[in-house]
């Protein structure tokens, strides 16, 4: 697949630095960013515009994953499932902002809270805790564009439905034509059998909700995918520094980067 990120940095650049003067802001559009005669035709201005959106009004989001994965285990490749939760809570201007990364079937836990010069984590394995700290994740990781992003470019989406709640103007848009769900799936995928995504944008191209189910082959097998993206709240946010912070504070290594620590076990 071709590298969509030099574009995708340009536009959400442009629409941080005109947030500020209200471009974003006042009357509604009559589409979301980047969708055209009803598809989806530029899926970096929909990407910036959630992520600017989010940057400039806070947010609290969730994401589950449900899959098989594979890697070297004991010196042999094998599969494994796969069963997470990320719950990402994140002030108005990027910082203060907390998460927490739910690695069910390997009993452990990511954890990371920042403010707007570091990020703190802690990494929970059964007894063993481990703390790090390093620079703050950026604005488009926060937001969950990388993740969102291979979804958006492993298929075409056509908008199939419209609705106003709660005065605000929702679009329907599913998956056409599959154009890269090989790419979007677990690392060492052979192939993808069966591929559906749906997703629900508003008007200022906030993504609101997403899930993906899939079918492929890994290691031999047959496997399931299911993917769950749910923006929960949108402004008024507030976090809480934990107190593990603290012992954290001392440390000097790199930061786990957020898309890392929701990848982490399909490496």
């Amino acid at each position: 697949m071709v590298s969509r990120r030099p574009a995708l940095a340009v536009a959400l650049a442009l629409l941080l630095a005109l947030s500020g003067c209200g471009a974003l802001g006042g009357s509604q559009p009559e589409t979301p960013p980047g969708v055209e005669d009803g598809r989806l035709a530029d899926a970096d201005a929909l990407l910036a515009a959630h992520a600017a959106q989010l940057n400039g009004t806070g947010f609290r989001s969730e994401l589950t994953l449900n899959a098989t994965a594979r890697q070297r285990l004991g010196g042999e490749l094998r599969n494994y499932p796969v069963d997470r939760q990320q719950v990402v809570v994140v002030e108005a201007g990027g910082t203060p902002y907390q998460f927490r990364t739910l690695n069910r079937q390997a009993g452990a836990s990511f954890e990371a809270w920042a403010n707007d010069t570091r990020q703190y984590t802690r990494v929970t394995t059964g007894e063993r805790v481990r703390y790090a700290a390093g620079a703050p994740a950026t604005v488009s990781t926060l937001a969950g564009v990388d993740r969102l992003d291979e979804h958006l470019a492993a298929a075409e989406y056509r908008v199939t439905d419209t609705e106003v709640r709660n005065g605000l103007r929702l679009y329907t848009l599913e998956s056409e034509t599959v154009t890269d769900a090989l790419s979007a799936m677990p690392n060492r995928t052979t192939g993808v059998e069966e591929y559906g995504s749906t997703l629900v944008v508003d008007s200022e191209g906030r993504i609101r909700a997403m899930r993906v189910e899939a079918t492929y082959r890994i290691g031999g097998e047959q496997a399931g995918f299911t993917l769950g993206y749910t923006l929960e709240t949108v402004g008024g946010i507030e976090t809480e520094r934990p107190s593990w912070v603290r012992a954290a504070a001392g440390g000097d290594d790199p930061a786990m980067a957020l898309a890392a620590g929701a990848r982490s076990a399909e490496q």
